[in-house]
């Protein structure tokens, strides 16, 4: 059977009457960058595959992540980068006085 999508890829099965030219197009972006494998942040091999919205799955090291709707990576993370995300967080410490074993009412 011949393949009738060559110029148009993943969106033929929209047909041609159907939503225009532009909207295909666009979907056309979002749907490859869908589909595509991604490197892994952990592993480094190219084996994040999308398992479900914001949910990405490496068959490498068989670990579950979350990630952006249509990309691993989102634009956030794109510019800042996770390190910088992550020292964004400011963990809350618990107050111990000097005298600890005297004064044990704060842990």
């Amino acid at each position: 059977m011949a393949k009738c999508t060559k110029t148009v890829g993943i969106v033929g099965k929209y047909g041609t009457p159907y939503y225009g030219a532009s909207l295909r197009k666009m979907v056309k972006k979002t749907e490859i960058s869908q589909h595509a494998k991604y490197t892994c942040s952990f592993r480094g091999k190219t084996k994040m595959k999308r398992q479900a919205v914001g949910i990405w799955h490496c068959g490498s090291c068989m670990k579950t992540v979350a990630g952006g709707a249509w990309t691993y990576n989102t634009t956030f993370t794109a510019k800042t980068g996770l390190s910088s995300c992550a020292s964004t967080f400011t963990t809350v410490f618990r107050y111990i006085p000097s005298n600890a074993a005297e004064n044990t009412r704060w842990r």
